[in-house]
């Protein structure tokens, strides 16, 4: 059984930090929390774009988490982040850490209710332990390890890996 380490790097309702638990959970990965806040520094913020550096947030959680026991560590913050190449970013993976940035899961109203937004967070989350376990973006309409680049590419996708996915997975499955 694959386990799953979650934690914060900003304030998230606990809801969604239990909702997404007992999702994983219920595709059968051993899925824990750290409940506190692991803060991020200023040095980590573009003052100039006004987002935060996801490749800095990155080397700062890989050097800080990368050498616990767990086949894959999701961190969740509501912070805009960009990259070099992407002007604004969902997520972002690196080995076994995937960050997943929800700053942008609201829709552009500020609306989507918390169900929506849930289901949002639990696609990427899971989409990010895909990444993190070796998979790679996939074509599969309805896969959840289809790319997404906005909110209506999250929406469109399933809250579940393809056939070829979890098959891919279970070759790396450990018992």
């Amino acid at each position: 059984m694959y386990r799953i380490l979650l934690f914060k790097f900003t304030s998230i309702d606990n809801i969604v930090l239990k909702e997404v638990i007992t999702y994983l959970r219920s595709k059968n990965f051993e899925a824990h929390s750290i409940t506190e806040i692991t803060h991020l520094n200023a040095s980590m913020f573009n003052w100039k774009k006004l987002q935060y550096d996801a490749k800095k947030i990155m080397d700062y959680i890989y050097e800080k988490y990368s050498g616990l026991p767990y086949d894959s560590i999701i961190g969740i913050g509501c912070i805009d982040a960009y990259t070099e190449n992407e002007e604004y970013i969902l997520s972002y993976s690196k080995g076994k850490i995937s960050l997943i940035f929800t700053y942008r899961y609201r829709d552009n109203d500020g609306g989507a209710d918390l169900s929506k937004f849930i289901e949002r967070v639990k696609k990427e989350v899971l989409h990010g332990v895909g990444h993190t376990l070796g998979l790679k973006d996939c074509t599969t309409p309805n896969c959840v390890m289809r790319e997404v680049k906005n909110l209506k590419d999250i929406d469109n996708k399933g809250l579940n890996f393809c056939p070829n996915c979890m098959y891919l997975l279970n070759i790396h499955y450990k018992s």
